[in-house]
């Protein structure tokens, strides 16, 4: 083989390389991305897999996270594992997570008990693995909070359905918003009745001067 064959046959290589990477990416996104909330309210954050492919690899068999919150903004109070992970959560897939590590962090842990054929078959894009409920404790007019995955934490794991570690990954956060107060003013029903009595009077000066 001359060195023009070589090259061409590394780029073909490299090229598959890339298309199987593109094909295997993944994204672990909180949503909705963007909420309106104040203080005293409850919000809910869902965790979801996408970028799978329905009906074959790749799909998610097991997730091992840590969201990171505002304390201050926020309280925790709650998850649930939903049915991404197989249709009956508790006996086709396990809840391992240690929920509340301490104010401001939260950990999410759980694995598939499907075979990994069955997953491929179960899963379609995009697979629900669970909701997080918080309570707003303070978020000022027009200010913001966001919910995030740690993508630093050295625990972090993210299997395939065979087990095996996927790489190609990324995250995307939820931002939880109190709009700004852009309501008008309505004005005092005295300064109405004023404003009334100055036009009729300018009114019937008016008249006296013509």
């Amino acid at each position: 083989m001359n060195m023009k064959s070589m090259r061409r046959a590394l780029a073909t290589i490299v090229a598959c390389t890339a298309a199987a990477s593109a094909a295997d990416a993944a994204v672990l996104k909180l949503t909705p991305s963007i909420q309106s909330a104040e203080a005293g309210d409850m919000v809910s954050v869902a965790l979801e897999a996408t970028g799978l492919t329905a009906g074959g690899p790749l799909s998610i068999g097991a997730v091992d996270i840590d969201l990171l919150y505002d304390a201050g903004a926020l309280a925790f109070t709650g998850l649930t594992l939903e049915d991404g992970l197989g249709l009956i959560p508790g006996l086709d897939s396990l809840d391992l997570s240690f929920g509340l590590i301490a104010p401001g962090l939260v950990d999410f842990a759980a694995v598939s008990f499907l075979t990994a054929t069955d997953l491929d078959a179960y899963q379609g894009a995009t697979a629900l693995l669970a909701t997080f409920e918080f309570e707003v404790l303070a978020l000022a007019d027009g200010s913001s909070t966001s919910v995030e995955i740690d993508e630093f934490d050295p625990f972090l794991y993210v299997a395939d359905g065979d087990g095996l570690p996927v790489f190609d990954i990324s995250f995307e956060s939820a931002a939880i918003r109190n709009p700004p107060d852009t309501a008008v003013s309505e004005p005092a029903p005295l300064l109405m009745l004023a404003l009334g009595f100055g036009m009729m009077a300018l009114g019937a000066r008016a008249r006296r001067a013509n």
